[in-house]
C-alpha cells in the first residue's frame, strides 16, 4: 500500500513594521524689506547749476517715508514730506506708502526740483 503525504502549506510570515513620518520643519527666513529711494536735485534761477539736495525714500520696513538730505535743504524738504495732497478728489495723507507711490503726479514738489524717478534706487532691509 502506498502512502501518499500531504503537503504541509505554509503561510508566509509577515512582520508588522510601523514606520514613523516626521514633517520636517523649514526653518522661517525673516523678511526681506525694500527700502526705495530717488534722488532730488534742485535747479537754480539761471537754469545752469544744479544743486543734489539729497533722497526721499519710502522703506517697507518702517512703513513710512524716509529722507537725507543737507542741512541747507532740511527745512525744505521736511516741508514737503509732511504734506498731505490731493489728486482726482484722493487725499494722500503724508509718509505712507499711497504717498510715495503718487508723489511723481503730485503739486507738492517744488517746480524748481528734480526728482531721478528713471534711477530709483531699491535696497533690502532685513
Amino acid at each position: 500500500m502506498t502512502t501518499t503525504r500531504k503537503k504541509k502549506t505554509t503561510k508566509p510570515k509577515v512582520k508588522k513594521v510601523e514606520v514613523v513620518v516626521e514633517e520636517v520643519q523649514e526653518p522661517e527666513l525673516p523678511p526681506v524689506f525694500k527700502q526705495f529711494m530717488v534722488k532730488v536735485y534742485k535747479t537754480a534761477a539761471t537754469r545752469d547749476r544744479i544743486t543734489n539736495i539729497g533722497y526721499i525714500g519710502f522703506s517697507e520696513k518702517e512703513q513710512t517715508v524716509v529722507f537725507g538730505c543737507a542741512p541747507a535743504f532740511q527745512n525744505e524738504v521736511k516741508d514737503v514730506v509732511n504734506r498731505s495732497y490731493h489728486i482726482d478728489g484722493v487725499m494722500f495723507a503724508s509718509l505712507t506708502r499711497d504717498w510715495w507711490d503718487n508723489l511723481s503726479k503730485s503739486s507738492i514738489i517744488p517746480s524748481s526740483w528734480t526728482m531721478d524717478l528713471d534711477n530709483q534706487v531699491v535696497l533690502d532691509e532685513i
